[in-house]
């Protein structure tokens, strides 16, 4: 089954030497670009040019992995009525949602927990991810939600300290290792 994700890309110089950014919905597990598209047109937003391809994608039952700046409501929406699953990033200004999900993961115990090591790239990091249940406000409120996954990063980044806790939301009900693998490997290669 493949994993998709839609994120923008780098700009592509264009023929006059201006640039646009370019957004793309790539398969994980074979790097293909399933869909693109490019948003010369800068008054359109992002999450628009996103959700377009979201909604033209012919996949179902994939997991559309997406970054914080599309974790809105009509995007999961999008996902949901093409019969696909998300791992959504939380946005750091939507503060109750945070608030409410960090409360959970230091009262409530895991579903599941994994612990990975990276050591490349002038990288000493620890990342713990935890996948937690979700309460029925949140699952009414986020179209299809399951679970939320807590990724926790310790350690140091080129010598400067690194101590990041991110949040995702996500309509499937993974376990952590899996879930972490999702994550890695949303970055684009």
């Amino acid at each position: 089954m493949a994993k998709l994700y839609a994120l923008p890309c780098d700009t592509i110089p264009a023929l006059n030497e201006t640039s646009f950014p370019l957004f793309q919905a790539d398969c994980q597990d074979n790097g293909l670009v399933l869909a693109m598209d490019s948003r010369q047109q800068i008054t359109k937003p992002e999450t628009q040019t996103a959700q377009g391809i979201i909604r033209n994608l012919n996949s179902f039952h994939q997991l559309i992995t997406l970054d914080a700046i599309h974790c809105q409501k009509t995007t999961v929406q999008n996902i949901i009525d093409g019969n696909n699953d998300y791992l959504i990033t939380v946005k750091k200004n939507q503060k109750t949602l945070r608030k409410t999900l960090h409360d959970l993961a230091i009262t409530t115990p895991p579903l599941s927990q994994y612990i990975e090591y990276d050591k490349s790239r002038g990288r000493r990091i620890q990342r713990t991810i935890s996948v937690f249940s979700l309460p029925e406000n949140i699952k009414s409120a986020w179209l299809n939600s399951q679970r939320f996954i807590q990724v926790q990063r310790i350690g140091t980044r080129k010598s400067k300290p690194v101590d990041q806790t991110v949040y995702y939301l996500s309509s499937r009900q993974s376990n952590a290792k899996t879930f972490a693998a999702k994550i890695r490997g949303h970055a684009p290669n």
